[in-house]
């Protein structure tokens, strides 16, 4: 079991390995994560009381670390060690406006945020997912009264 569970850290980036943690990862454990980061803002978030999101998850041609799809909120935790050099900073900036063009609101957030300012950083999750909730509800009462832009009545 362990070592079957290791084979994404081992062969990682692989095709079919969001799928093949997917499926061995048994209901309930704790989510998978590629970095202590990712473990230590989940942990964050879990304080906070913020609802758990769903783990590297693949999204066109990226992969979310953490999101959230009912709010199509996303965050993306950067560690220096990985994201510090221009490609890679270069892909991150691609990413967000890959995922702007869709709708997905994209939150960063760094090794030192989540450890030196974990208050901040579980605010701007929060904030997101509020926000992000509340323009749900908006589109809900104006799709469901007929009182939309388009059917407003005003002329």
């Amino acid at each position: 079991g362990a070592e079957l569970a290791r084979l994404g850290e081992w062969y990682r980036g692989r095709r079919g390995m969001t799928l093949l943690r997917a499926l061995i990862q048994p209901d309930g454990d704790r989510a998978f994560t590629r970095s202590e980061a990712e473990v230590r803002c989940l942990d964050l978030l879990r304080s906070a009381g913020l609802p758990r999101p769903h783990t590297n998850v693949p999204m066109g041609p990226f992969e979310l670390d953490l999101f959230w799809p009912d709010a199509n909120v996303a965050v993306e935790v950067d560690g220096w060690a990985f994201h510090g050099t221009r490609p890679r900073f270069e892909n991150d900036r691609r990413k967000d406006a890959w995922l702007r063009g869709r709708g997905i609101e994209v939150v960063r957030l760094t090794w030192r945020q989540i450890t030196r300012e974990p208050v901040a950083a579980a605010v701007q999750v929060g904030q997101a997912l509020a926000l992000a909730e509340a323009r749900r509800r908006r589109r809900a009462v104006h799709a469901g009264n007929g009182n939309g832009p388009a059917t407003s009545g005003h002329r």
